[in-house]
């Protein structure tokens, strides 16, 4: 009996564990799946939905392996652009590609855009959340691409530096003395398994 016990006591071992989530992914990921279920256009997920996402992973993974997952604070960090450079940068570039009543309908939708992403970044790092979620912001880089049926090449606008702060971070926790494993929550193949 006492070997039974203990062996259920090893399995009920607790992972203290490190989320990193490429925020870019995640809200590219939440769009598709909207338009497919809703039928909509763009909606921001609401800081609740991500949580449950989470919270469901977690949970998941405990039912499957019998070893519950406990996020470790400080190592629970959302990597996005900044909505503030976004707008700027998204408002340099859409004159080249567009003019007039367009080009005002752009710009409008690129504030929208900014305003929510600013309200989602907010409520992720705030109070209310489940666990104490950093947001981390970057910028955008400017990428030339080929516009086949155009005269000129189009500025397309790209992520600057979140793959490296992200393998950064993971890099972080993975040596902590307290943190058991980490988990990359992102929808590419950036990153191999093996991280």
């Amino acid at each position: 009996m006492a070997r039974s016990s203990a062996h259920r006591s090893s399995q009920q071992r607790v992972l203290r564990c490190a989320l990193i989530v490429d925020g870019a992914n995640f809200i590219q990921g939440w769009y598709k799946y909207e338009k497919k279920q809703r039928q909509t256009r763009k909606v921001n997920p609401h800081h609740s939905e991500f949580e449950g996402l989470v919270l469901g992973m977690i949970t998941d993974f405990a039912a499957k392996t019998d070893h519950p997952i406990q996020l470790v604070d400080g190592h629970i960090i959302f990597v996005n652009v900044d909505p503030k450079r976004h707008l700027d940068d998204t408002a340099w570039s859409l004159p080249s590609r567009y003019t007039g009543a367009a080009l005002e309908r752009q710009l409008q939708r690129a504030e929208n855009d900014r305003n929510k992403l600013a309200w989602l970044h907010w409520d992720l790092s705030s109070q209310r959340a489940h666990f104490n979620l950093e947001v981390k912001q970057i910028g955008l880089k400017p990428k030339r691409v080929k516009c086949y049926g155009c005269k000129a090449n189009l500025c397309h606008l790209v992520q600057k530096g979140a793959d490296p702060l992200i393998a950064s971070f993971l890099t972080q926790a993975a040596v902590e003395p307290d943190v058991h494993g980490v988990i990359l929550f992102s929808g590419d193949a950036d990153f191999k398994p093996t991280l």
